[in-house]
This record gives C-alpha cells, sequence and structure tokens, in this order.
C-alpha cells in the first residue's frame, strides 16, 4: 500500500485513541450513554456516475466493526429454531406475507437494523416482496446455508463492510469501535483501504480524500 504508509495510518489510530482517552479524563464523572464508532470517509473527484461505473463491494473485515450489529433473519423452519434459541431477531414465511406492500413498514424495519440476512430457500420469497426495499437502503441480504451453525455464519456477517457510492462521489462506513484496541482499528483501515483501492483500480487521482473520525471526534485527514 503505498498511497498511504503504515507510519501514516499508525499516527491516524494514535490519534483516534489519545483524543478519545483525553475527552474520558476530562468527562470522568460522566457515564457514556453510548458506545463510540470509527468510522472512514471517501471523497472522489472528476468521476461521474452516469458515465462511469459504480463502485461498489463487500468486504470481510480482520474484526467486527460494530460494538452492537443489529441483524434480522429470514429464516426457513430449521433457522427460525436456531434463531429462537440464540435470541436473534427473525421473520419466517408466513411473517414475510404480512410485509407485503407494507411500504411504512418495511421502511422502519430497513431502518432498524444494519444487516440482513436470508435462508437460501426464503431468497427468492425476501427478493419478491422486499427486494425494491433492500436495495433502496443498500442492505441486500447475504444468504445463508446449513453447512455450519446460524450462530457461526452470524458472527461471520456481522465482520463484513460495504463500500457503495450511490449517486454522489462521498461515502462512509463503520470501521471499528472505542472497546477495540489500536491493533484491530489498525487492520480494519489497512484491510478496507486495500480494498477501497482495488475497487477503483488503484485511480489515485480520482481521490479526493480519505479520512477517519469518531463519532464524537474531529476528522482525521489520511491521505
Amino acid at each position: 500500500m503505498t498511497y498511504i504508509t503504515e507510519r501514516k495510518i499508525n499516527k491516524t489510530v494514535e490519534r483516534i485513541f489519545f483524543s478519545y482517552k483525553e475527552i474520558l479524563q476530562n468527562n470522568a464523572n460522566k457515564k457514556r450513554k453510548f458506545i463510540e464508532s470509527v468510522d472512514i470517509f471517501f471523497s472522489l473527484k472528476n468521476y461521474d456516475f452516469k458515465k462511469q461505473k459504480k463502485i461498489s463491494g463487500i468486504v470481510t473485515l480482520p474484526f467486527t466493526s460494530r460494538y452492537i450489529t443489529r441483524i434480522c433473519v429470514f429464516t426457513d423452519t430449521e433457522h427460525s429454531l436456531e434463531a429462537k434459541t440464540l435470541g436473534v431477531y427473525f421473520i419466517d414465511f408466513e411473517g414475510l406475507k404480512k410485509l407485503k406492500d407494507k411500504k411504512k413498514t418495511l421502511k422502519k424495519l430497513t431502518k432498524k437494523f444494519h444487516k440482513f440476512l436470508v435462508s437460501e430457500k426464503l431468497l427468492k420469497t425476501v427478493l419478491r416482496f422486499l427486494g425494491p426495499a433492500l436495495t433502496r437502503c443498500a442492505k441486500f441480504p447475504s444468504i445463508l446455508d446449513h453447512s455450519t451453525s446460524l450462530e457461526e455464519q452470524i458472527n461471520q456477517f456481522k465482520k463484513e463492510v460495504r463500500i457503495h457510492f450511490k449517486k454522489n462521489t462521498n461515502t462512509g462506513l463503520v470501521i471499528g469501535n472505542t472497546t477495540q484496541n489500536k491493533e484491530q482499528i489498525k487492520n480494519n483501515i489497512i484491510l478496507i483501504l486495500n480494498f477501497f483501492f482495488t475497487l477503483i483500480k488503484k485511480k489515485f487521482n480520482i481521490i479526493k480524500a480519505i479520512f477517519v473520525k469518531r463519532t464524537m471526534g474531529a476528522c482525521i485527514l489520511l491521505n
């Protein structure tokens, strides 16, 4: 990775953690009501999405990015039983039928959950009933099979993140949180940067800015 050096990434991670510790010390008597996320943002220049190829892709990070990932599973009979045991929110076939043409309910559902998973048997049904709603919010469901347990697959999918530019040249995504250590944040940043460079075919001249920030922190320019 020559465009952004590892030394630069190390300094960025240090700044994230230093400023976070400083805030904790200054607010020692105040309890945090939430865990801050660490986000990365990409901004492009001289790129026309009407004429040029869309930039979008999914990659698996070394470490889960969110402290809590809200997941909804569209389940067949077997996965329904597993989901119930795990305490995971799920919607079975009968529940899916009730969602058909319920635009307001679907909008609330897509806002509530970070990720959607679907049993392979129900994929066609989900696409028929919910496809447009899930596509609009860039939360297309990942497919579950029965080769491994539901719990294992959920833990794997929690590590997945998507870089997705819609109709403008800016996008961002969660790549960590303040409960993680420096090495975890660093490894997630390195992997997502390499993946982004692959998506743009290493056309570094179209990059306007890449920066990282905590939820309550200042932006830290990477490039």
